[in-house]
């Protein structure tokens, strides 16, 4: 009995270390909740709507229709105005220039067009393609062997292309249009050039 009481103090001294070990150890393997990880921001696509403009070039080689003209390049600007997400109205200005060819005199013929189109387009994603289609005037300039002149004709022009956003507000176009005119008088070519043409315009557009 005298021996277990010599040898109590020591055994609670080390019960009392034990029991504050545990909590102790238990507290060291416990590692602090982690915050949950930010969900990446989403980029938003800029979808054109009601009352967005749309500033935009572009540059194109042209091909004719008639045997006596020349393939030339071709530049527009145009300024388009949304009714609606998929709807749109749209100015363009736009000038071009070929050779007169085959005939026994030189000479370059100049279109110089201004048009109104409708252009409905679709899809809210990086492309969007869309249709036009419009009409207006066109203004064919002509030099013939060092003489000069011109002649107003009316005409339309349908189409379509994409644009691809770059940038929420900022896009790349690709457009092919058939412009459909008349026969062009001149002061050489009596009956005239056909006025007629495609185009394949690579362009940009900013919205605002």
């Amino acid at each position: 009995m005298c021996e277990l009481m010599r040898n109590l103090p020591p055994l609670l001294i080390v019960g009392f270390v034990v029991a504050l070990a545990g909590p102790f150890a238990d507290a060291q393997t416990r590692q602090p909740a982690r915050a949950p990880a930010r969900p990446p921001v989403p980029v938003v696509q800029h979808v054109p709507d009601e009352g967005t403009i749309g500033v935009g070039g572009s540059f194109s080689p042209t091909a004719t229709t008639s045997q006596f003209l020349d393939n030339g390049l071709g530049f527009a600007g145009n300024v388009e105005g949304y009714l609606s997400e998929h709807l749109s109205m749209r100015g363009q200005v736009g000038t071009a220039s070929w050779d007169i060819v085959g005939l026994s005199y030189s000479g370059t013929l100049r279109p110089l067009f201004v048009l109104a189109n409708a252009v409905y387009g679709w899809g809210g994603t990086d492309w969007r393609p869309y249709v036009t289609g419009g009409g207006g005037v066109y203004r064919y300039g002509f030099t013939e062997a060092g003489v000069s002149g011109s002649n107003t004709k009316s005409g339309f022009d349908f189409g379509g292309g994409t644009e691809f956003f770059f940038t929420p507000d900022a896009t790349i176009t690709l457009e092919g249009l058939y412009h459909r005119v008349g026969l062009v008088p001149t002061n050489r070519a009596r009956l005239g050039f056909k006025g007629s043409f495609w185009s394949l315009t690579v362009g940009a557009k900013k919205y605002f």
